[in-house]
């Protein structure tokens, strides 16, 4: 149940993404980073980080995600919740809208994993744009 309001929610925001960018939306065949964020349900987070590492596996093995930019960060907010952050980018726009059963049943776990805290959702997904560093050597902008 969880996961499908989750796929809901997903769906919606994506709508407005695109209904909001208009003209200039992206196609849905373009690559698309993103930051998302997990947050463990307590005594969970060995579980999480276990079911974070396997998708990332599987996206990696059926060629949805690039190699780079990828980055997985763990941190603790103020009440001491541990959450994850995750910078990925799917090699098209429209996979996560279509992702296959094997995706969707990690996607199940990693909802059983998460907790709502401080009006944030358990799982939160935000697209983000790669940038140029600036210091002169490879960066994570000059891969899109």
């Amino acid at each position: 149940m969880k996961f499908r309001i989750l796929w809901l929610c997903l769906l919606t925001v994506a709508t407005l993404l695109f209904s909001a960018m208009g003209a200039n939306a992206a196609s849905p065949t373009d690559p698309e980073t993103v930051l998302v964020t997990y947050r463990a349900t307590k005594d969970k987070e060995s579980d999480l980080l276990g079911v974070v590492r396997r998708q990332w596996q599987t996206l990696r093995r059926l060629n949805f995600v690039r190699e780079a930019p990828h980055t997985l960060v763990r941190a603790t907010d103020e009440k001491g919740g541990v959450y994850f952050v995750e910078v990925l980018t799917w090699v098209s726009a429209s996979i996560p809208d279509h992702a296959p059963a094997e995706v969707q049943a990690i996607w199940a776990e990693l909802n059983k994993l998460c907790e709502a805290r401080d009006g944030h959702r358990g799982i939160e997904i935000t697209e983000v744009e790669p940038m140029d560093t600036g210091h002169g050597g490879p960066s994570v902008g000059s891969l899109k």
